[in-house]
Order: structure tokens, then C-alpha cells, then sequence
């Protein structure tokens, strides 16, 4: 084996280990993050390898590894083939939204396609600073090292096992540093690294690698770990730490109802980011059974429905204008729709073709990719604010009155008696005070709307509390709403709206569970009367559903210190007035800061539709500033940057805008040695005072080394003084160009 093959062998060696420690950091990302393929990103790095390997020109480098980042991104993110170039649109609008959101700092609103250019980018850097390390500094212990503690750390705290991948990594790994310590020896000791002398230190290297490997696994184990689980003592740590009962669970929207009760802490991550017209709860499911310590859904799952180009089953109030609003739903957080009261139609912007699949009991809409649901990115929603009649909702005093609504069918009686007996299940063991408490709040109405205006209402006055910390989990023998009415009497929104979905059951009122997002925190106004809201886990909240024939699901809000925004309507007998109960809904128990932000939103007038406004020139200059403040900042920033550096490097770029204004001139030699003597003084060649222009040109030929500035100085002052007729100019702007261009270097 020639020295030239050897090289190549051992380079070969050290981009497959290199690519082996790669994949290691690549491989948990399909069970810690919700990635679904590792394949265009191994592929990826593979290809950067092998390029580096045969020294491709970095220019066509550069092109392959970019095709190759396009081709994934459209595979990955877009399910349009890549000749349709309908997605290249898509992705640079993802590219624009995600610089700016870059620049601004929103890192939890970077779209999913400029994410995986980032991480592109950086296993493009990776694969450079592994073939850095192993060809050039021949040293990779530190990346050995943080390989070996990043898959331990996922193994010791995740889902992830890391067994296999410890094994392999500690195995090439020795065999890699053992490999660069014998190329660090032989040029520290000017050794010929032929192939005997490689093979008489690779060799025992190998041997003693494969022997203590198999000597390790063969060898006996403990059944169980001798040293303590360290996860409880790190949690231990945290006092906040923990779920489940007895747990600190964080604020955010879950699937899992089963037990709810205890305390949680707030987490401000942003889940959707709104363009809306008015301030509104946003719906993801409703749940029906409630078992004594939670809510779940009995009803079949697998019972859904697919909607035709993503329009509701539900008809909205056709005598309502419609609305349409964008949702921009954060990277891999919910495989679901959020959607207004009144929901009329959902399309998503990026994925045209998906699928939408409905639940009719929970009415939960859930995006489908190939079958399987999937997070979307960023949709928009239509819908038509619904308004609520009170006087049709004042005629049900029970669930045989369906019997005398001439506007209800045969078949719509028979499912509003469906309805019935679902949403008045309660459990066999609730507490009979539950229902003492219940008939005694709502013995005087005669209805039930007034059942449940009383009941919502019941929490304001009876000394009930908001809190979030402070907050019981039910025992064994404990029911959660039992607990809450007459021992706590404090807690959040599930605590409160769990009680009155079971209260109105313990009198006969249909009623549901619901959950989803209040509104958010306002961020800015937009045009066309819009504003934008940021939606956060702390927004994530849960009221309740009442059910009346004739009318359908109306939403209600106990929990105190909110408002959900709906409208209701009552028209008498003898004129048409409208009597709408509006609000401005708080995304949190109301505060100063609530106050002052809502006062930033477009008045609503009785209708709930914004009225407009005429701004003035200079008012909605002052929005814009202060809406974008920080983008203005860093733009003015990189301006003035840009100027500054300009000006600095005057003396760079000036010369030849020179020789561009000289190089057709004829007989300028006077105006041309002044712009030489400017230039000199740019450069940093600054003519001493009293210091004349024969010793000046001395001075710069023996700065270039050259006799060029005393020609061209002797000339001019002849013209100067009248002593001669005209240089040859052709002559002397070869050398003043000569000398002007020394100054650019």
C-alpha cells in the first residue's frame, strides 16, 4: 500500500467515524422532538462528507449541498411535487416571515421550513468542523466526549434508549483517538508513516478494543442498578417540579382530563399567533362524561367525518357578515384546529391538499396528512360571529317541550332527546349535597336559560376565589366539584367550569365541557381593522356548553375574572329591539394591564363589529413606529453601520471612481495631481506643513519604492509655473494612475 492509497484509507476512516458521531446526535430526534424522518438529514451530511473528501470546488460544493437542502424542504414540508413550483412561493414567503421573526426575536413563531434551513445550516457547519478536526488539528476528543454525555442525558432523562449507541460510539471513538495519536506522534517525531509501521500500531489498537468490548458485555450485571435513580433527585431539586396528582402541572392545553385538580405554573410560550378582528375564545374540543375526578370522551374516536374542502357541519347565522381571520400556529405544538364560535370554513395556507377529520361529539377538527393527523403551520379560519336568542332560549323549561316546536323535525326532536341523556350523565356517587346546592340556586327560575344565568353567576357571589397555586387535588374518596363547592372554594377555570357543567346536570339542563384559548395578549394593530394576538399556554382555558332545542350549543363563563365575548339577542313580541349582552373578554383574572391594553383595541359598538376610526398622518406614523420599533432599530442600525463603514473605507473605493473620472480626459493634469494629493492624504500620506512638493514626492517614492511621484510632481510644477508647454498627459496619466492605484491596496 503506497503512502498516497494509505492516506486516502485513513481519511476515508475518519469522515465515516465523523459521520457515525453525526448520526448519534441525529438519531434521538425521532423520539425526543416529534421529526419524523432523520433520512434527508443523514443523506445530507453524507453528501457534505464525500464532497470534502474529493475536495470538490467549493462553488459547485456550494450548489449540490443547496439543491439538496431545496429537494428535502419540498419532500419534508411541502406535499407538491417539486416540478410544480407553487411551493417556491410558499417556501420564500416562509423564508421572509421567518427573517424577520428572526430579527425580532420571536424564535418560538420561526415556520417550520425556515427551522430546518437553520438546521441545515448547522449540520452544515458540523460536517466542516469534523472534517476540520480529524484532517487538520487531528484531535477529536472533545466532540468524543459531548457526543458520549448528549446521548447519556437523553437516555437517563427520555424516552430515548442509548444503549446500542453508547456501545458504538465508545468503541469507534477509542479506536478514532487511538488512530490520531498515532498520527500526532509520527509528525511530532518525524516518524514515516509507512504501512508497517501503521499496521504494527492499528493492529494491538483493534485487538484491545474488540477484547475489553466483549469482555464488557459478556460479563456479569446486576439485575437492578445499584447507584440511585438520578431524575427524582433532580426533580427533587424543583419545587415546581412534578404532574399528576399531588404535581405542579404547567399551564397549556392537554388531551388527558382524566384527573384534574392541583396547581400549576404559568408558562408564556406562544402557541398561535392571531390576526383578528375583535378579540375572541378560540375552541378545540368539548368532552361529555364526567367520572368524579376528570373529564373523557366515551363516545367511539374512530367515528369521524371527513369535511368537504374544510367547511363546518355546523350551519352558521346566515344573517351574520362573514368573517375571515389567520391563525398561525406554532411548530409541532397541536395536530388541531383552533377555531371561533360560528366556524364556517378552514383552509390552510401552505398545505392546500389536507384532509379535515371531525369528530361530531367532541367537534374536534383535526388536519390529516396521508391519514395520520399532523401540526399545521398556518391556516386561515371563516366564520360568522354568532348571536344567541335569548326569548327561544326562555322557552325550554324541559326536554319534552321539543314535542310543541313546530320548527323542530321528527328526526331533530328525536336527536335533541339524544342529546339529552348524554349531557345530563352524572356519576352514580356524587355527593348528594351537589344537587342540594343545585336546586337550591335555581328554585326561583322557571326556565333554562334562567337555571343557567343563575348558576353561572352563583361563583360571583358566594366568596369563590381565582387562584392557581393554591389549589386542592380531590383524595380517593373525593369528588373534584364536591371538593371545590363547599371546601376549597378556590381554583382556576377547570375547577369552575367543571362545577357548572355539573350543577345545570344535578337539574336536568344539558350541558358539555369545553376546551381551547381565550384570546391573548394584544400585540399591535393591523390594517383593515385588524389587530394581532399572541396566544400563549397561559391563554389555554375551559368553560361550558349549554344545549337548547332550537337554538343549539351556547357557550357560558363561570370562571370569574373572564369573559368570553358572546352575544345575546331577545326580541319581544311587540318591536324588535336588540338587547345584546357584550363584553370585553380577559385573557387573565383582570388586572391594570388588562385595562390598559384593551383600551388599545378598536372600540365594538353593540353589535360586537369594530367601528372605524380616521387616523391621522402623524397617529399612525406613531403606531407604526412604535408596533416596529425594534425592526426600525436594527435597520437604522445596519444603515448607519453601513455609512460609517463607507466612510472609513473612503480611501479604498475613491480611487477608482478617479480613475473612471480621468481616464478620458485630455490635458488635466493640474485638477488630476490635486485629486492625487487629496487621495495621498485619505490614504494616510498627509503632506507635512511647510513642507514642499519636490520633498513631498521624495517622500512618497521612498514609501512605493518607486521614482514615479518626483516625475509627475516635476511636470506639473513646469505647467504650473508657465515653464513649458503641456505635458504629455497619455504619458503622465500612466504614471499619476500608476501611483493612484497604490493607495487602493
Amino acid at each position: 500500500m503506497n503512502e498516497y492509497v494509505q492516506k486516502n484509507w485513513k481519511q476515508v476512516v475518519f469522515l465515516f467515524i465523523g459521520f457515525v458521531f453525526i448520526g448519534e446526535w441525529l438519531r434521538p430526534l425521532e423520539v425526543v422532538t416529534d421529526t419524523g424522518d432523520i433520512f434527508y438529514f443523514l443523506v445530507f451530511v453524507l453528501v457534505s462528507f464525500v464532497l470534502l473528501y474529493f475536495h470538490i470546488n467549493r462553488w459547485l460544493s456550494y450548489t449540490i449541498k443547496l439543491l439538496i437542502i431545496l429537494f428535502s424542504i419540498n419532500r419534508i414540508h411541502f406535499d407538491i411535487p417539486i416540478i410544480q413550483f407553487e411551493w417556491v412561493g410558499m417556501f420564500l414567503n416562509d423564508i421572509i416571515v421567518g427573517t424577520g421573526r428572526l430579527v425580532s426575536q420571536e424564535w418560538m413563531l420561526l415556520p417550520n421550513p425556515f427551522r430546518t434551513i437553520l438546521f441545515f445550516t448547522l449540520l452544515w457547519i458540523m460536517t466542516y468542523l469534523v472534517h476540520y478536526w480529524l484532517n487538520v488539528k487531528k484531535s477529536m476528543f472533545l466532540f468524543f466526549i459531548l457526543t458520549l454525555v448528549y446521548i447519556t442525558v437523553l437516555d437517563t432523562f427520555t424516552e430515548y434508549d442509548a444503549k446500542i449507541s453508547m456501545v458504538r460510539t465508545i468503541i469507534l471513538g477509542f479506536l478514532l483517538l487511538g488512530i490520531l495519536a498515532f498520527e500526532k506522534l509520527a509528525v511530532k517525531e518525524n516518524i514515516q508513516a509507512s504501512a508497517q509501521v501503521f499496521q504494527r500500531w492499528i493492529i494491538p489498537l483493534v485487538v484491545i478494543v474488540s477484547i475489553t468490548s466483549l469482555f464488557a458485555y459478556a460479563a456479569p450485571k446486576a439485575e437492578q442498578p445499584k447507584w440511585p435513580d438520578p431524575v427524582p433527585f433532580f426533580k427533587s431539586l424543583n419545587p415546581n417540579s412534578g404532574s399528576g396528582l399531588g404535581g405542579v402541572k404547567k399551564a397549556g392545553y392537554g388531551e388527558d382530563d382524566s384527573q384534574l385538580g392541583g396547581p400549576y405554573i404559568g408558562d408564556a410560550t406562544i402557541v398561535y399567533e392571531t390576526e383578528v378582528q375583535e378579540k375572541h375564545y378560540w375552541k378545540i374540543e368539548t368532552k361529555e362524561y364526567y367520572t368524579g375526578k376528570g373529564w373523557i370522551t366515551k363516545t367511539d374516536q374512530t367515528n369521524t367525518q371527513e369535511l368537504e374542502d374544510g367547511i363546518s357541519p355546523l350551519p352558521p347565522d346566515p344573517t351574520k357578515p362573514s368573517v375571515t381571520e389567520s391563525v398561525r400556529g406554532l411548530t409541532n405544538f397541536y395536530p388541531h384546529v383552533a377555531y371561533p364560535y360560528g366556524f364556517e370554513r378552514v383552509t390552510f395556507d401552505s398545505k392546500p391538499n389536507y384532509q379535515v377529520d371531525y369528530h361530531p361529539y367532541t367537534e374536534k377538527l383535526r388536519p390529516l396528512a396521508k391519514g395520520e393527523p399532523v401540526s399545521i403551520t398556518n391556516y386561515t379560519v371563516q366564520y360568522r360571529k354568532p348571536v344567541y336568542r335569548i326569548d327561544k332560549m326562555e322557552n325550554i323549561t324541559s326536554i319534552e317541550d321539543v314535542n310543541d316546536m313546530e320548527e323542530l323535525s321528527e328526526s331533530e326532536v328525536i336527536e335533541a332527546k339524544s342529546i339529552y341523556e348524554v349531557y345530563t350523565q352524572l356519576p352514580a356517587l356524587l355527593p348528594d349535597r351537589v344537587k342540594e346546592l343545585a336546586e337550591e340556586i335555581t328554585e326561583e327560575s322557571s326556565n333554562w336559560y334562567e337555571m343557567t344565568k343563575e348558576v353561572e353567576q352563583y361563583f360571583d357571589n358566594n366568596g369563590f376565589v381565582y387562584e392557581e397555586t393554591d389549589v386542592l387535588t380531590p383524595g380517593d374518596e373525593e369528588d373534584y366539584v364536591d371538593q371545590f363547592l363547599f371546601e376549597s372554594q378556590q381554583g382556576y377555570c377547570d375547577n369552575f367550569s367543571s362545577s357548572m357543567v355539573v350543577l345545570l346536570r344535578s337539574v336536568g339542563v344539558p350541558a358539555r365541557w369545553v376546551k381551547g384559548f381565550t384570546g391573548g395578549e394584544f400585540v399591535k394593530n393591523l390594517e383593515e381593522g385588524k389587530s394581532q394576538f399572541n396566544v400563549t399556554n397561559n391563554n389555554a382555558h375551559s368553560w361550558v356548553e349549554v344545549y337548547f332545542p332550537g337554538v343549539g350549543w351556547v357557550p357560558f363563563e363561570p370562571t370569574i375574572g373572564f369573559d368570553n365575548n358572546v352575544s345575546y339577542q331577545k326580541i319581544t313580541e311587540t318591536r324588535n329591539i336588540d338587547s345584546e349582552d357584550t363584553a370585553t373578554e380577559a385573557s387573565a383574572p383582570v388586572d391594570q394591564q388588562d385595562v390598559q391594553r384593551n383600551q388599545i383595541l378598536p372600540d365594538e359598538d353593540v353589535g360586537g363589529e369594530e367601528s372605524v376610526t380616521d387616523e391621522t398622518v402623524v397617529t399612525k406614523i406613531k403606531n407604526y413606529i412604535l408596533n416596529n420599533w425594534f425592526k426600525l432599530f436594527v435597520l437604522l442600525t445596519v444603515v448607519s453601520g453601513t455609512i460609517v463603514y463607507i466612510f472609513v473605507k473612503r480611501s479604498r473605493w475613491i480611487p477608482y471612481l478617479l480613475l473612471i473620472r480621468y481616464k478620458f480626459r485630455k490635458q488635466d493634469l493640474s485638477k488630476a495631481y490635486i485629486a492625487l494629493l487629496k487621495q495621498f492624504e485619505r490614504f494616510g500620506l498627509k503632506m507635512e506643513e511647510g513642507q514642499t512638493l519636490r520633498e513631498y514626492a521624495h517622500y512618497i517614492d521612498s514609501f512605493f519604492g518607486t521614482r514615479e511621484m518626483t516625475t509627475l510632481t516635476r511636470e506639473y510644477e513646469k505647467q504650473l509655473y508657465g515653464n513649458s508647454e503641456e505635458a504629455n498627459w497619455i504619458e503622465m496619466r500612466e504614471l499619476w494612475e500608476n501611483l493612484i492605484k497604490r493607495t487602493t491596496g
